[in-house]
């Protein structure tokens, strides 16, 4: 029976290896720890991280591992990655509009704690919170229409301001997001 767990753990993390050459190929920049974590790979993240992969290593558009475990609500890999020190404050870069198939606006900044709250994956987004992650206004916005009270109390508690300024009409603060969520 040992011997099988070692043979599926080596085919995943061989399979994990040639996937990320793929993506890397294609100017992706997506690491075999990056597409583990997407997946909720769970024992493969723990080989890979034992085997001394980056943690932090950024894909082309500034993704790391664990801002993909947080989108993907893989709490199991999110907790794996910052048991082993993941950097919880890496910000990705914006990325415009460059084609027809990308979305209306392109790619926003983005950081795990907002990732975790956009797709509601919110016993993620109050783990990062206990971790002492930072509270981007972005995030504190996005909880406002998307997270609970008690999300929102927890992270004016970690410092984020109530009603701030916004300088955009396109994005809202917090406390009107929240009054229009009801």
């Amino acid at each position: 029976m040992k011997l099988k767990a070692k043979v599926i753990g080596v085919v995943l993390v061989v399979g994990l290896a040639l996937a990320a050459t793929y993506f890397r190929s294609t100017d992706e920049g997506v690491t075999p720890l990056m597409i583990a974590s997407h997946e909720g790979n769970s024992l493969s993240v723990e080989r890979l991280i034992s085997a001394g992969e980056d943690l932090d290593e950024i894909s082309a558009y500034g993704w790391t591992a664990l801002m993909f475990a947080s989108m993907q609500g893989n709490e199991d890999v999110v907790h794996l990655l910052v048991d082993a020190g993941a950097d919880l404050d890496i910000i990705s870069r914006e990325v415009p509009q460059m084609g027809f198939l990308e979305r209306w606006g392109g790619y926003s900044e983005t950081t795990a704690l907002y990732e975790a709250i956009i797709n509601e994956n919110l016993s993620i987004a109050e783990y990062l919170l206990d971790q002492n992650v930072f509270v981007s206004q972005e995030a504190f916005t996005v909880a406002g229409s998307r997270g609970t009270p008690a999300l929102l109390e927890l992270m004016v508690n970690k410092g984020a301001q109530i009603d701030p300024v916004s300088t955009s009409l396109i994005s809202r603060t917090a406390l009107t997001e929240a009054a229009r969520s009801g």
